[in-house]
């Protein structure tokens, strides 16, 4: 998994830097909490996003993934992506 800038404007994400990637990849886009008050409003209008995206407490998956990576950091293996350096 990578981690790159990109600006999201209207919808296309145009990438700041180049990726170093060929081919054709998935990727999940994460946005700051900035939302549009619109799609805020529409996305809390169906109860089950509305349960998830109200739901404070971490993903069973996602938890396992933070503690092999922190237990990773601690021991040296690898160290957390300085997202400035890219």
């Amino acid at each position: 998994m990578r981690t790159f800038k990109a600006i999201l404007d209207n919808g296309r994400v145009t990438l700041l830097g180049p990726p170093g990637l060929s081919g054709k990849h998935e990727a999940v886009v994460v946005v700051s909490d900035e939302w549009d008050t619109g799609a805020d409003e529409e996305l809390m209008e169906n109860e089950q996003w509305k349960k998830i995206l109200c739901d404070p407490t971490a993903r069973p998956a996602f938890n396992a993934f933070m503690q092999e990576a922190e237990q990773e950091i601690a021991s040296g293996q690898t160290r957390p992506m300085d997202p400035d350096s890219l």
